[in-house]
């Protein structure tokens, strides 16, 4: 619980958005969050599967959190499309959307590309699991989180080999 205290409170500081800690309740091993939304970006993805604008904006929106978040030398640990919470700020349109990550309780705080790649692997592998032709988003997310990431060079030669090591594991079971 600790530590997932200090990468929230790593976050807000660099102005990724996460939800504000109201209380932690050590006794109980709880904490409570300010609440954002119920809208998670597997939910708006079911909702607007053949929307490739709306697609391809939450791409957009998922890079740039995220390689805020790699570039802050954190590793998130569980991303899923679950785990990222989306907030209209003045419309319905998908530009207007602000994303929120939660559930910090697999991060830590890393500068190697090995573990940012491997973020970024089980990412994929979520999104791949839930929607099976996630080409277009993940070609999106990789073009934004390449232009916006300091070490996205480092980090997505690492994704290559990440992906051989999966596959090979996916091979041999």
């Amino acid at each position: 619980m600790t530590q997932e205290l200090r990468l929230i409170h790593r976050c807000k500081l660099a102005n990724i958005n996460v939800p504000a800690i109201y209380h932690v309740d050590k006794v109980n091993n709880t904490i409570y969050y300010e609440y954002i939304s119920d809208l998670n970006a597997k939910r708006y993805l079911d909702d607007n599967l053949s929307n490739k604008e709306i697609e391809s904006e939450l791409a957009a929106k998922a890079a740039e959190t995220l390689a805020k978040l790699h570039d802050l030398g954190v590793v998130h640990g569980d991303l899923t499309t679950s785990n990222m919470l989306l907030v209209h700020k003045n419309n319905e349109t998908p530009r207007d959307m602000e994303l929120y990550l939660i559930d910090f309780g697999l991060g830590f705080v890393s500068s190697l590309p090995e573990d940012k790649a491997v973020d970024l692997y089980v990412f994929e592998r979520a999104l791949a699991s839930t929607y099976p032709n996630c080409e277009q988003f993940l070609e999106k997310f990789y073009d934004s989180y390449t232009r916006l990431s300091k070490h996205s060079k480092t980090t997505l030669r690492r994704l290559a080999d990440v992906r051989l090591r999966g596959r090979k594991r996916d091979m041999t079971g």
